[in-house]
């Protein structure tokens, strides 16, 4: 599947651009003024004594390093981010700056996940996929049991090692 939203040349993009242009043409208006600036994100990290700092809006977020770097999503952060994503990102970094759940419900398709990626590639945060079906169980969320030389023992799952941790899954 695409990591990208928006493709560059595809027909929302282009309808994207033109609203843009539009919206530009009438900023003198004031309240166009303000509904074309938006929110912005800023792909540069600020650089300050106690170390990178990602800025949406108002709002900033201190860079932690990961422990896990290999688990940072990677290519999901798009040049241009359309309005409603950079809504999206600032309203996920406000509820994780408050220390709230998220919780992201939409129609069927990659966005909701595309979100959440281009918000953990943008905070540097580790990410593990856990796929549920009908069949899976909370205890095949927490532990797997394994048997080595004849002998039974359990291995914590991703959700198990997660919830200690304090990550993402």
């Amino acid at each position: 599947m695409p990591s990208r939203i928006v493709c560059k040349g595809t027909a929302a993009a282009i309808a994207a651009r033109r609203i843009r242009t539009i919206l530009v043409t009438l900023s003198s208006k004031g309240e166009w003024a303000r509904l074309a600036k938006g929110h912005n994100v800023q792909s540069k990290f600020i650089n300050t004594s106690t170390g990178d700092t990602v800025k949406i809006g108002d709002l900033s977020y201190q860079l932690k390093k990961p422990r896990r770097p290999e688990l940072v999503p990677i290519n999901h952060m798009m040049d241009a981010l359309p309005q409603t994503v950079a809504r999206h990102l600032r309203w996920i970094m406000q509820k994780d700056l408050l220390g709230q759940d998220v919780f992201l419900i939409g129609p069927p398709g990659p966005l909701r996940r595309s979100i959440a990626m281009q918000y953990l590639e943008l905070t540097k945060r580790e990410v593990e996929y856990v796929a549920l079906t009908r069949d899976t169980t909370e205890t095949d969320l927490k532990q797997r049991r394994e048997i080595k030389a004849g002998t039974a023992f359990y291995v914590d799952q991703v959700a198990g090692c997660e919830s200690v941790l304090g990550s993402l899954c």
